[in-house]
């Protein structure tokens, strides 16, 4: 008789049992599983179903989930998604990817996914990251929780074995389908499951609760190396960069600490080791003047004279583009940013009789733009305001000049033309501007 029962899977939910709950549905018997205890448990239960288009029966799996869904009085949402199953991370990462893409999208705010992984795949990926020279993180495997989205991600079997999963599904006479790429002995978890696993276990019977019972220890350990990481970001980072001058002050390895943790912090998955310690070298080493970069395939981060900023992937504006705006409304410049203003009568501020203009157009700097700021008799050349602000060439690039007519009133919030600025009493207006990053 297996220890599985819908009071079990609430002991693991604890307070979360009261929220939303979504089950992953596969249609496979983990997740068959799952559903099963979840409806059982009386929890407001509902589930997703991702097809991934990677096999032609792909769509009759999905008519499988819905028709188990309606026999337990589920609602049942089917999500289709694209999968570059020819891309560098293979067809299993490129899947997960578009899977977890489609479970942010529906989860509400505080909802609970819940996945069906078990002890046995907790030990699976234990031994291919020890397989891979994997670090605490990664032989920390899968996490029992983590915020996904508005909501969070759940897997509440996780010290549960394969085979008593099997007995429950059997027990209660389930129906699912096995997807046959599991079949497959070429994917390396296929391999270890089939080959490397049993072997183990058949000279260690307990080999897989060990690897979970170290995957356990080495999340613990991870958690002291984040904790040390928060302490020196305090003192090495701000909201948008980090300090070259105190990431010196450490040493190498608390170097590579804040950097992870500072990626992490920003849903960026850390560059390899490998990678990451020749982009150290090249951050720290380089002349003050210098502008190196470390790129890989989340991101790229810059240095610029004493700090190191996080970019992604950006669009790219042509500098010829012009965007005609209504400054009563917000103009959105795709890839950059939204513009919008706000009433005020404090500090330096645009005129409000600018809102009475019809020529007011928005573009992005293409070199030689001056200024002159209020209470200045001469007009200054925005690169060398720029220079003196430390504002980052590449955000330098991205900044929203508006005009009225040919005449620059504005440098997004940062400075304001003294041609247009409100004066005295006068009501006036501050531009809001917010970048995509």
């Amino acid at each position: 008789m297996t220890r599985l029962d819908p009071q079990y899977l609430a002991d693991r939910l604890g307070h979360r049992a009261g929220r939303p709950v979504w089950v992953a549905y596969s249609g496979g018997r983990d997740s068959h599983v799952l559903l099963h205890l979840a409806v059982h448990a009386r929890l407001d239960v509902r589930a997703v179903h991702v097809d991934h288009g990677l096999h032609p029966d792909s769509g009759d799996w999905a008519d499988h989930c819905e028709a188990v869904c309606r026999s337990l009085g589920v609602a049942l949402t089917r999500k289709s998604v694209n999968v570059d199953a020819e891309g560098p991370s293979g067809p299993e990462a490129a899947a997960r990817a578009a899977r977890y893409r489609a479970f942010r999208e529906i989860l509400e705010p505080e909802a609970v996914m819940l996945t069906a992984h078990h002890r046995d795949d907790q030990a699976e990926t234990v031994m291919l990251r020890i397989l891979r020279g994997a670090g605490l993180r990664g032989l920390a495997g899968i996490p029992r929780e983590r915020q996904l989205g508005r909501g969070w991600m759940l897997r509440p079997l996780l010290d549960v074995p394969r085979a008593e999963i099997d007995a429950y599904a059997r027990e209660h006479a389930l129906i699912w389908f096995d997807d046959p790429s599991n079949e497959s002995p070429d994917p390396d978890r296929n391999y270890l499951r089939q080959f490397v696993m049993p072997a183990f276990e058949s000279r260690w019977p307990a080999a897989a609760q060990m690897l979970g019972r170290l995957a356990g220890q080495a999340r613990e350990d991870a958690r002291l190396l984040d904790e040390l990481a928060d302490l020196d970001l305090k003192t090495c980072a701000d909201a948008d960069s980090v300090s070259v001058s105190a990431l010196k002050r450490l040493d190498r390895a608390r170097q590579r600490n804040v950097l992870r943790r500072w990626l992490r912090l920003r849903d960026r998955r850390p560059p390899s080791a490998a990678r990451l310690e020749a982009g150290l070298d090249a951050l720290l080493s380089a002349a003050a003047d210098r502008e190196p970069v470390l790129r890989w395939e989340e991101g790229l981060i810059r240095r610029y004279r004493d700090r190191l900023y996080l970019l992604g992937s950006r669009t790219t504006v042509p500098p010829e583009a012009v965007y005609a705006w209504d400054m009563a409304g917000v103009l959105v410049i795709p890839g950059i940013g939204r513009l919008s203003i706000s009433e005020t009568h404090e500090g330096e501020r645009l005129s409000a009789v600018l809102l009475d203009r019809e020529d007011i157009t928005v573009r992005l700097r293409r070199g030689g733009e001056r200024i002159r700021l209020p209470g200045s008799a001469h007009h200054r050349p925005l690169k060398t305001l720029f220079q003196e602000a430390g504002v980052p060439p590449w955000e330098r690039r991205r900044t929203p000049l508006v005009y009225a007519g040919d005449a620059l009133a504005c440098v997004g919030e940062r400075w304001i033309s003294a041609d247009f600025a409100a004066t005295g009493d006068e009501p006036g207006l501050r531009i809001r501007w917010l970048p995509e990053h």
